[in-house]
């Protein structure tokens, strides 16, 4: 953790997925916390976005972003919502807000997988109870680089 930090800059990939164009833009919004000062296509499919933050940033200090993605159609929407951290990470939470007509069937964490064990969408971790109609959410006080953190879910087209 650093003293100062101003900017964020991370990279963000949308596989492409079978029959489907490459999206040529990304539609991604800034809802809290930062401004979006640049999004540069580097690839074919991932972006580098920088955040600027609204002030420096603190040595543990908590400071909130949130981005929005609109993806081109579902078929880009791969059954999990995870992060797989290249860069030291303290902590990650996740969320994922679904509704009664999404035909979920099971929701399950993803905790420190290998990138690509999360597309066997096996359903290998504790279960989460969809009859809430809650908002499915984990955290995950310890992270560890290039293993996978999140949701993982089974739907109709997975």
């Amino acid at each position: 953790t650093h003293d100062g930090v101003e900017q964020i800059c991370e990279s963000w990939s949308i596989p492409k997925p079978p029959n489907e164009p490459l999206p040529q833009d990304l539609d991604l919004t800034a809802t809290e916390g930062c401004e979006i000062t640049e999004l540069a296509k580097i690839s074919p499919s991932t972006w580098r976005v920088t955040l600027q933050l609204p002030g420096r940033l603190q040595r543990r200090r908590l400071h909130r972003v949130g981005l929005r993605i609109i993806l081109p159609s579902p078929s880009y929407v791969r059954p999990f919502n995870a992060f797989v951290p290249v860069r030291r990470t303290r902590s990650f939470r996740a969320e994922v807000r679904y509704s009664a007509d999404s035909g979920i069937t099971d929701a399950w964490r993803i905790d420190g997988l290998p990138p690509m064990a999360m597309d066997d969408a096996v359903p290998i971790g504790e279960h989460f109870d969809l009859s809430t109609g809650q908002p499915l959410v984990a955290e995950w006080r310890t992270v560890r680089r290039g293993l996978g953190y999140g949701i993982g879910w089974t739907w109709p087209h997975s």
